[in-house]
């Protein structure tokens, strides 16, 4: 290997290293991922959020059923497995295992919805929510149907005078 071919490496990886934590803090703020993962500068700009996951059904009377923690031990296995898949790689994170055993333990249900909080250090120097997303699924004939999904960034909320 020449010497420029070395220089040139070299140069690539100190860019790399340069660029690599702006790259990370737009992961962070855009997709919500994990700002104490993948090897970045960000982890010393936030505590490490929390997940909060609710979970409500629409039954064949119309009702809005909150599942809360009466759930069979598949479903809090998924609700586990994803909140610390959340927590790691935020919003590249679907919540279709859910849904799926959702469908499995109450196909009764007319749709579901997956609220997911992302809970964290607010604008105003408080944990609250951070961020919300819901996940809505319909039971197509015993199938998922399309998913329906709202994020909305909870800081987007606060008004610019309510900052300190």
């Amino acid at each position: 290997m020449s010497a420029l071919s070395r220089r040139r490496i070299v140069a690539g990886l100190i860019v790399l290293y340069l660029v690599w934590p702006l790259i990370q803090q737009q992961l962070v703020r855009v997709y919500r991922v994990n700002p104490w993962k993948f090897a970045g500068w960000a982890m010393y700009t936030a505590p490490n959020a929390r997940v909060r996951i609710h979970l409500f059904g629409v039954d064949t009377t119309e009702q809005v059923v909150h599942l809360g923690w009466r759930m069979s031990s598949g479903l809090r296995s998924a609700v586990f497995e994803y909140a610390h898949s959340r927590r790691t790689l935020g919003l590249f994170v679907q919540p279709e295992p859910i849904a799926n055993q959702l469908l499995i333990d109450r196909p009764d249900f007319r749709e579901w919805t997956i609220v997911v909080e992302q809970v964290g250090l607010t604008p105003r120097n408080h944990f609250g929510v951070i961020h919300r997303s819901r996940y809505r699924y319909a039971n197509v004939a015993g199938k998922l149907g399309p998913v329906e999904v709202r994020s909305q960034l909870e800081a987007d909320r606060v008004q610019e005078n309510d900052i300190m």
